[in-house]
């Protein structure tokens, strides 16, 4: 979303931009339930593509993208909302995230999130990352 505010020439057509932005995900988002997720297609670009997601899910308030690396299916959640800034708004507790991980078909599985260091930060973008574990880790607690 940055990008397509980035070139605006000036504060007047940026705030015209994302009011039009805002909108258009405002009535996207009503196509979506608000409690429960469905598929939403891939771009066609995503085809045959090993990096790109292999399947998206929406509901009213996140978009889900589930992508394959290696041994892990990684769960990338972001809102459906955009902040003044342009950026997609921040604020996914680890209750929303341990739902949502239910509601695509992984409560049954461990998830790390990751916090990486310093010099190895990405930070393009608000979006959570939950990476799903096929055995248990010694630092788990289970019942």
């Amino acid at each position: 979303m940055r990008n397509l505010l980035d070139a605006c020439p000036n504060s007047k057509e940026r705030k015209i931009k994302l009011k039009e932005i805002r909108r258009y995900i405002e009535d996207d988002n009503k196509k979506y339930p608000a409690t429960s997720f469905v598929e939403t297609p891939l771009p066609s670009k995503y085809l045959n593509n090993p990096k790109a997601p292999f399947k998206a899910l929406r509901s009213k308030d996140f978009l889900v993208q589930l992508y394959k690396e290696g041994d892990y299916t990684r769960i990338s959640v972001n809102l459906t909302r955009i902040k003044d800034t342009g950026e997609w708004e921040e604020g996914i507790t680890w209750d929303t995230l341990m739902y949502i991980k239910r509601q695509v078909g992984y409560g049954d599985f461990h998830a790390v999130e990751v916090y990486p260091k310093d010099n190895d930060v990405v930070n393009v973008a608000n979006i959570r990352h939950l990476f799903i574990i096929n055995e248990s880790l010694p630092f788990i607690w289970e019942n």
